[in-house]
């Protein structure tokens, strides 16, 4: 291939449309209709007159600058980062303003002279700390590594 290109798909973009009411941003579980969503060809011609190409336009724009850890010898912290903030991307807005949706998981990108959307922080984790064992399940299938050397 001389000049690859990535392209949408017709179908996913129909069952993006479909079922992005499903989508939420709260922690609680998705009521799911006990109908399927149905793909036709009604809504692939209005995705194909929409938006014309299915190439996916080469628009990549670097938002946030990239992670660098230098010359960091252990790059896992310590102590686990701020939060950072919520913030949309302008692909994703193209995307959505092209499927006629809404941002219900994403934000709308933001330019830097807007405030930052910031998730609550959350307490400091120390990573040598050994995490809590609540719950712990018997597995039959479990198999005792110590067992097994002998």
């Amino acid at each position: 291939i001389d000049n690859p290109k990535l392209e949408y798909d017709l179908d996913w973009l129909a069952i993006l449309r479909k079922t992005h009411h499903l989508s939420t941003s709260s922690p609680h579980n998705v009521e799911l209709p006990n109908e399927l969503a149905v793909i036709d060809e009604t809504d692939r011609d209005w995705l194909r007159e929409r938006i014309g190409s299915l190439d996916i336009p080469n628009n990549f724009t670097q938002t946030v600058p990239p992670i660098s850890h230098g010359n960091v010898v252990d790059p896992v912290p310590r102590i686990l980062p701020p939060p950072i903030p919520l913030m949309g991307n302008p692909q994703t807005d193209h995307l959505l303003q092209l499927l006629q949706l809404d941002h219900i998981i994403t934000v709308p990108f933001a330019d830097s002279s807007s405030p930052p959307i910031v998730i609550s922080e959350p307490p400091p984790c120390e990573s040598s700390a050994p995490l809590p064992v609540e719950d712990v399940v018997e597995d039959g299938n479990e198999i005792d590594l110590d067992d097994a050397d002998e």
